[in-house]
């Protein structure tokens, strides 16, 4: 019912950010949902590699998120730039009284939760992430180039779409 997207105050928002926030935001109106403004967190660091940084960090992010998630309206699901972020947004949770895995639902983007190191601090994965299907890309480019190389494909630039996937954790 509210989805809050969390993220790195960036100084300025890539293309891919971007139009991902004009799908999400369609995609909330569509389904009647409010649209909230995303949540920037100065300072907010996807890749942490000690545990008192990790903790440090998601302390400070907890400040942030207390009032989304405790508040009157509080929000029902938080959307992280990518996986990077899933555990210290569930630690943060942590620190604030709410169970990352039963108030609040969590979602990542890139399909890499596994492999975060910060997994050893903090072991929720997201509920749902969206896997962009890396393979498949490197596949396609290669494909075009090869495609160019070989003067099979002329003329104006290619632009193709690879579709992504949508990973539930297992369980």
């Amino acid at each position: 019912r509210r989805l809050l997207r969390c993220r790195p105050k960036l100084d300025r928002q890539p293309l891919w950010l971007v139009r991902r926030d004009a799908g999400l935001v369609r995609a909330l109106a569509e389904a009647g949902l409010p649209v909230l403004p995303p949540l920037e967190v100065p300072k907010l660091e996807e890749v942490i590699t000690e545990p008192d940084a990790f903790e440090q960090m998601s302390r400070l992010l907890a400040g942030y998120l207390a009032q989304p998630l405790k508040g009157p309206d509080r929000v029902d699901a938080i959307l992280t730039l990518s996986d990077g972020f899933i555990s210290e947004v569930a630690r943060a949770c942590r620190h604030v009284g709410v169970d990352p895995r039963k108030d609040v639902l969590l979602a990542g983007y890139d399909h890499y939760w596994t492999e975060c190191r910060e997994r050893e601090w903090e072991p929720t994965p997201p509920h749902v992430s969206v896997d962009k299907n890396d393979a498949v890309i490197g596949r396609t480019m290669a494909e075009l180039l090869i495609g160019r190389l070989h003067g099979t494909l002329t003329g104006d630039p290619v632009h193709k779409s690879v579709p992504q996937t949508v990973v539930l954790p297992p369980g």
